[in-house]
């Protein structure tokens, strides 16, 4: 990913930014609670990106993928 911006005066750049619950329903593909990273860390900014995927799984209570190509799985409590 290519982001071009301007960094945010305060934010951050070491550490853990926390846990989110996205409040993500598979069904409808929507999230009530999203929360967009790149808000917090950039004051006006662009990006580009070529294919990309991120697959979270475990052991016991499902899988969930998300990519360029589309959201699928669900992971249960």
């Amino acid at each position: 990913m290519t982001i071009t911006g301007t960094l945010e005066e305060d934010a951050d750049t070491f550490g853990n930014i926390g846990k989110f619950d996205y409040e993500c329903h598979p069904d409808q593909s929507t999230c009530d609670n999203a929360f967009n990273w790149l808000d917090a860390y950039f004051d006006g900014y662009s990006y580009s990106y070529q294919q990309w995927e991120w697959v979270y799984h475990t052991p016991k209570n499902g899988t969930w993928v998300n990519s360029s190509d589309g959201n699928s799985g669900d992971i249960t409590d």
